[in-house]
């Protein structure tokens, strides 16, 4: 009987001893490795900023990558959670179906794709015509474009060819999915504004949460879009900026959803962070980054655009 006892106190006293020293992950508590596209990496910071200082028990390790090396950790499972601004390609969508992957989107914002060139540049905007015929290479010249006097041939920077920056545009704007000669990639966002920064000649595409009014030497282009949509809202032919408010009224054309992509296996701090990026507190902070929240409304004040024909 003694020996029993003694074995019974043994037992608890070895499984008091395990929980006691083990850290069990919560929503609120343990750590997440999140890896996001450079164009969101901004807002993927500021979102684990906040959720860290609410739970000071949660460790969020952000690691900017480009978007299909994020799909790629996710579908090796190798991450539970990724953001991207795009879509699962048609690839990563049959490698998903294929191994019956429990792959989970959540749209969270909406984003976009600005355009910026040099300071001394004197265009003020280009029509979406006229991007598309730069990328099928029919206009390489800014003096086609509107700059009189200029002979420059224009240089187009673009992100890392794995980046959605890259992947938006040669999907929306290239017949051949090839792009002209005059076309180059760098490896990171803030290497291309240097390039369009210290260059006159150069135009780029980059992710919508770095229009930011505080850059010096670049300036961020209008655009036009003579689509159906913009007809049937009256304003055909009006030039946009990438403002908040254009962008929730469909007007600013280079737009595209922000997703969380999950591969949540249980409840920890994965899912914590999943509602609370949808939560009143993760949206305002979508807000802060200069995108259009998913799930919560957005009230607009004034526009403050004179909006004149073209």
């Amino acid at each position: 009987m003694k020996n029993n006892l003694l074995k019974y106190f043994l037992l608890a006293f070895i499984i008091i001893g395990c929980d006691s020293g083990s850290e069990k992950e919560s929503p609120t508590k343990g750590t997440l490795k999140l890896f996001v596209s450079e164009t969101v990496a901004p807002l993927a910071d500021g979102l684990a900023e906040r959720f860290e200082h609410l739970y000071t028990d949660a460790n969020i390790e952000v690691h900017s990558t480009s978007a299909r090396e994020a799909v790629a950790h996710l579908l090796t499972d190798s991450v539970e959670l990724i953001i991207i601004s795009r879509q699962l390609t048609q690839d990563e969508q049959e490698l998903v179906t294929k191994h019956e992957l429990n792959i989970h989107p959540h749209e969270i914002a909406k984003s976009g794709f600005i355009l910026i060139v040099n300071d001394n540049n004197p265009i003020k905007g280009l029509r979406i015509s006229q991007l598309d015929s730069i990328y099928d290479g029919k206009l390489k010249y800014w003096k086609d474009l509107g700059w009189k006097g200029s002979s420059s041939k224009l240089q187009f920077y673009l992100p890392g060819r794995n980046s959605d920056v890259y992947d938006y545009s040669v999907d929306k704007f290239s017949n051949t999915k090839t792009l002209p000669n005059n076309f180059y990639t760098v490896s990171t966002v803030d290497s291309v504004i240097d390039i369009v920064a210290s260059h006159s000649n150069t135009i780029a595409m980059l992710g919508l949460n770095y229009f930011d009014k505080s850059y010096t030497d670049i300036k961020f282009l209008e655009l036009s879009d003579r689509s159906e949509v913009t007809d049937s809202l009256g304003v055909s032919g009006i030039y946009f900026p990438p403002e908040q408010a254009y962008v929730y009224r469909n007007h600013y054309p280079l737009q595209i959803p922000v997703y969380i992509y999950s591969n949540i296996k249980s409840v920890g701090l994965a899912s914590g962070f999943v509602s609370f990026v949808s939560s009143v507190q993760g949206q305002k902070i979508v807000q802060n980054n200069r995108l259009v929240p998913a799930t919560m409304p957005v009230r607009i004040i004034q526009l403050n655009k004179e909006e004149k024909k073209q």
